[in-house]
C-alpha cells in the first residue's frame, strides 16, 4: 500500500497515524499504516518508502542533501523501525522470540556491534530496493519534478490530472 501523497485524503480507515518530518528546504509526510507494518515484508516496505526521498535525492540531484541528523528526519525514522525490527518487533534472526525494549538505541548501536551490523544490513537492503525504484520510475518522477517546479502548489481537480498523467509514465515493477 502507497501512502497517499501531500494534499490527498487517506485511501481508507487504516491510515491512521500522520507526522510532519522537517527535511530543511521542505517536508514530507508520513502516513503509517500500523496493519502494514504488522509483518516482516510490511515493516520492510515501510523501511524502503522512509528512505525513498534520500534514494531520490542520490539518483536524481547525484548527492544527498546534509538534513538528516535530527530525531525526526527520515533516516533516524527508518533506524528506529530497523532497530525495533531486531529487538521488539521478533523479526530478529539472533533471538526472535526476546522482547528487548531499549531506551536509548544510540547507546546500544554505538556498543553492540553485532546488533549495529543487522540494522543497518535492513537499512542498506531497503535503501538498495529504493534507489532501484527511483531509477525505474525516473520518468514518472522527472515530469512530476517539472510540473512542481512549474506551478509550486497542486490541489484538487488540478493535482489529480497531473496524478493521472504521473500514473500514465509509471513503470511496472517487475515483481
Amino acid at each position: 500500500m502507497k501512502p497517499p501523497m501531500r494534499g490527498s485524503a487517506p485511501p481508507s480507515r487504516s491510515w491512521n497515524h500522520r507526522e510532519d518530518h522537517d527535511r530543511g528546504a521542505g517536508r514530507w509526510l508520513c502516513h503509517r499504516n500500523h496493519a502494514e507494518r504488522a509483518d516482516r515484508s510490511g515493516a520492510h516496505r515501510v523501511l524502503i518508502a522512509a528512505l525513498a526521498g534520500r534514494a531520490a535525492e542520490e539518483v536524481i540531484v547525484g548527492s544527498v542533501a546534509a538534513g538528516s541528523g535530527s530525531e525526526s528526519c527520515d533516516l533516524a525514522a527508518a533506524t528506529a523501525l530497523a532497530f525495533d525490527m531486531e529487538t521488539v518487533m521478533g523479526f530478529s534472526k539472533k533471538w526472535p522470540l526476546l522482547y528487548r525494549k531499549v531506551e536509548d538505541r544510540t547507546s546500544l548501536l554505538a556498543t553492540d556491534h553485532e546488533l549495529a551490523m543487522r540494522v543497518n544490513a535492513r537499512l542498506e537492503s531497503a535503501y538498495a530496493v529504493a534507489q532501484k525504484m527511483v531509477i525505474n520510475q525516473k520518468v514518472a518522477i522527472d515530469f512530476l519534478g517539472e510540473i512542481l517546479l512549474e506551478r509550486k502548489t497542486l490541489e484538487g481537480p488540478e493535482l489529480d490530472a497531473v496524478l493521472g498523467q504521473v500514473r500514465e509514465r509509471i513503470v511496472a515493477s517487475p515483481n
